[in-house]
Order: C-alpha cells, then structure tokens, then sequence
C-alpha cells in the first residue's frame, strides 16, 4: 500500500471510530427519551419519512422527509468520509468502506442516501446499491418508501428501483404491476417480468401464461412463460404438462419462438419426475434442431439419475438420428467422471446398430487423453472373455481413433487367443478399404487354421 493510502486508511479508522462514538450517543440519548415518554415502549432510530413531514430541501428532487438536528449532523459526518474516499480503482470491484457509510446513511434518510448512492456509483462501485438501499426502506416502512418513489420523476433511478416495486405488487395486483412494467426497458424491463410471471404463475398460472402469450414481444413472451411454467410445474406437474402439450409447435425457422421456449422449462421439471414420458413427447414433434437440444438435456439428465436405464432406452430408439443423438449424449455425460464406465454401458449395448457408434465416440475421446487406461481396459474386458464379437467392437472403435497404439497393444499381448482376435478384427476392419493392409494383419494369425479361414475370406 502507497503511503498516501496508508495515511488515508488511518484517518479513516479514527473517523470511524468517532463515527460509532457518534451513533452510540445519538441511541442512547434517543432511548433514554423514549423510555421519559413511555416505559412499555422503547422507541429506536426509525428511517427519515417513517412518519415524519416532507420538506423540500431546494435542490428540486422530491420531497424528503426532516430529520432532527442529532441526526443531520450524523449525516453530515457521513458526507465528509465520503468525501474523503477515492473512486473505485480500475480492476477493483467494489469499494466496501463507501458501501458501509451509505447502507449507514439510508438507516437515518434513506431518500437522499438511495440518491447520492446513485449519482456517485463510481464511488462505490456497485451498480445494485440504490435499489438495495431501497428494498431494505420498503422492508422497513413501504408505504413511505412507494410514495417517494412513485414522486421520482422518469429517468434512471426510477427504472432501477421500480422492479422493486412490482414484485411486491405483483403478489396482490399482478396486472397492476404489469402496467408499472411498461414504464421499463431493457434489462430493467426483463428482470422486473421475470420478477412479475414468476410471482403471478404461483398464484394464478393459467392466467398467467394467457397474459404472457399477449406480450408483443417474442423475446418477453419466452421469458414470461418460462416463468410461469417453472412455477406451474413445480406445483402441478401434470397440469403445466397437459398446457405445455397443447402448444404449437411449427417447424425450425431459426427465429425464437416462445413456444419452444416454455416446452423447454416444462421438459426440464418433467424430465426429473418421468424421463421416458418426456422423451417420448418429443420425438412424437417434428425434427428440428431445437427438439435435438432438448432430447440431448433429458439424455443428459437422465444419465444422471440412472445411466443404465438411460442408456438402455436410448438404443432401443428406432429413429437413427434420434438414436445417436440420444446415446452420444447419455455415454457423454458419463464420460465426463468416468470414461471406464461409459465404455463399459456403450460394451452392453446388445450388438447391432447402436453399440460399435457408442463405443467409437467414448473411446475417440478418451484416447486422446489417456492412451493407457485404454489399453487396461481392453485388458480386462478381452482377456476373461476374447470372443470375436467383443474383439470386433473394441479394436474397430480403437482402430478409428489410434492404429498405432492399437498395434503395440496387441503385439504385446501375451494371450495368444487375444492376440488372434485383435488380428482378425483388424483384418475385418481393413477388408473393404485396404486389402494389402487386411491381409498382412490376417497373416500375423497364430492359429493355422483360423489364418487361412481368414484370408479366404479376403480373396
């Protein structure tokens, strides 16, 4: 720390402590008073307007409620360490001694605190102060802290604190706060019906997702749903199902559509409770890349709860390109803590269509990262059990991926019926391809016999 720093840093304890000094003595004078009007009562600092007569101090904003003469010198106190910090460096976040003087400021007047907070963020450097300040003056006197609010006249203050607002009208007027809401834009505008449709769908939902579908705005309309089928779902499953079903659903164009949207927050409550009822909605939809996306979440998510199940159900998919997606994402999201395991569900596949394409995806990224868990595990699954079917899977998935490490593995197997089965495989693999490769892989067969059955088989 920089000299002057430090000196400021110094001055700054001291004042602080002053500060508190300052406070105690204001409390206590208070409660002393108090206790002189009334012993079953004990009265403490209450915010400026809890009551008190609004004045206008001349500066043009809106009126303030007066605060006595002990605290406006409090205030005052507050003012001058203010003054006596630096703005927020670049690359610091935020500055947590100015944050402390003004959340100490707003408990004695909140209004001029909320809008010096405002006007001197670079002060303090957090963009959510004033409407902080201000959810903790609602908290604490609402109807006070509403009426200043609804005096401020349209600007920046007022879209920052307005969302505070409508989510507490929301809870009893929803429309009403939906009216506040057109006074919003932006991020403001977003978080306000986020606030507004989250509230609103655990009350009314149905009403909810009718209001929300009426937002002239595709965007706003997608938010609101989620919204409010998030909230549905979470109360009554069934019933945001049988809505979300009911939806139209037109093919991919590549816009946004809200639709989408809400079926997306719905499959995703859905898919926790009953994933095979929420994939068989979604492949009974049109194809198209956003019902891709979600089969792959559910896959996901089911992966999660229950690998085998999820795989299981995955393969026995009729559709390819439904198949694959649903299977490259289950083994995927396996892969990612345990690759040993998603190879080992993409080996119980039953053989046919699905298995070789699981096990190619999960083996292609593994081995690239470790070459020699790969080979341990070849290991252990052809050395207990060297048949030809599971020799063909693993050596053309491994093949694919790394020829070169394949081959020394199986050069230095010391089991000659593994040895033999790798070969054959890769002869098989190479047959359609490269006939000189096929046959010089057939050639190193150890068994007389099974080396000529398969170089028959190449001519």
């Amino acid at each position: 720390m920089s000299p002057p720093r430090l000196i400021l840093g110094i001055v700054l304890a001291v004042a602080a402590l002053l500060l508190l000094l300052g406070l105690s003595r204001w409390a206590a004078a208070r409660s002393d008073h108090g206790r002189s009007q009334a012993a079953s009562e004990t009265p403490r600092p209450r915010p400026a307007g809890s009551g008190t007569a609004a004045h206008d101090d001349g500066s043009g904003r809106p009126g303030r409620a007066a605060i006595d003469a002990k605290s406006a010198a409090i205030v005052k106190r507050l003012r001058d360490l203010l003054a006596t910090l630096e703005p927020v460096l670049p690359g610091e976040v935020e500055s947590k001694a100015a944050i402390e003087l003004f959340t100490w400021w707003a408990e004695i007047d909140p209004s001029a605190a909320i809008m010096e907070a405002a006007e001197r963020a670079a002060l303090h450097g957090r963009t959510e102060l004033p409407a902080e300040l201000f959810v903790s003056w609602l908290d604490a006197d609402r109807e006070t802290a509403q009426r200043w609010m609804e005096g401020l006249p349209p600007g920046g203050l007022r879209a920052q604190l307005l969302p505070s607002i409508i989510a507490l009208v929301s809870e009893e007027d929803p429309r009403e706060a939906l009216r506040l809401a057109t006074e919003l834009s932006g991020n403001d505008r977003q978080r306000a019906l986020a606030a507004l449709f989250s509230e609103w769908g655990s009350v009314d939902p149905w009403a909810a997702a009718t209001q929300a579908r009426q937002l002239p705005d595709a965007e706003e309309q997608s938010l609101a749903l989620r919204q409010v089928v998030a909230k549905w779902a979470d109360h009554d499953l069934a019933a945001a199902v049988a809505w979300a079903k009911q939806l139209p659903l037109p093919p991919d164009s590549g816009t946004l559509d809200p639709d989408f949207g809400v079926l997306e927050a719905v499959v995703d409550k859905w898919a926790r409770h009953a994933p095979a009822d929420a994939l068989q909605h979604l492949l009974s939809m049109p194809a198209t890349a956003r019902r891709i996306q979600m089969l792959g979440s559910v896959a996901e998510q089911w992966a999660a709860q229950n690998p085998t199940e999820a795989l299981q159900w995955a393969a026995a998919i009729t559709a390819e390109a439904d198949r694959q997606v649903m299977v490259r994402s289950v083994l995927a999201a396996i892969a990612q803590s345990s690759p040993a395991s998603a190879a080992d569900l993409a080996m119980g596949i039953p053989a046919g269509t699905a298995r070789q394409p699981a096990l190619d995806m999960v083996l292609s990224q593994w081995i690239a990262r470790e070459s020699a868990a790969v080979a341990s595990w070849a290991d252990h699954h052809l050395q207990y059990n060297p048949s030809q079917d599971r020799a063909d899977t693993i050596v053309t998935a491994w093949a694919r991926s790394d020829l070169t490490s394949l081959g020394h593995w199986l050069n230095a197997q010391l089991s000659v019926s593994v040895r033999d089965a790798g070969y054959v495989a890769l002869a098989r693999y190479f047959a359609p391809t490269d006939r000189d490769q096929a046959a010089a892989w057939a050639n190193a067969i150890s068994e007389p016999e099974l080396r000529a059955r398969q170089l028959r088989e190449l001519r």
